[in-house]
């Protein structure tokens, strides 16, 4: 038995973008007497600059009793359609716990 509902959203005016999303998930195993429950959302806004385009975002993750809080300011030059570099600072923060860092992607697509 599985129940799922999610809504997402894009405004966007000129270069200026705000996403966002949210989804719960409850399934029910009857054969193991348990139900387990799953919600994700996120929050991003971004501006672009011809090729290069600034971003926040904030991500809110709860799956099956394991939370945390995302935070992530970056930014990400797409020199042409096939290729995307980001650089990004994330901020895990669980409890009482922060983890912290910066990702450096290189995006090929073909």
């Amino acid at each position: 038995d599985k129940q799922s509902y999610g809504i997402n959203v894009k405004l966007k005016f000129s270069t200026l973008q705000l996403l966002g999303e949210m989804w719960k998930t409850t399934v029910h195993l009857p054969a193991l007497k348990r139900t387990s429950f799953y919600r994700s959302s996120f929050v991003e806004l971004s501006n672009s600059f011809g090729k290069l385009t600034p971003y926040i975002r904030y991500d809110n993750e709860d799956s099956k009793g394991f939370k945390y809080d995302r935070y992530t300011a970056g930014f990400s030059y797409k020199p042409m359609f096939e290729t995307t570099f980001k650089l990004e600072y994330l901020l895990y923060k669980q409890g009482s716990t922060d983890l912290n860092g910066v990702v450096a992607t290189i995006i090929y697509s073909f």
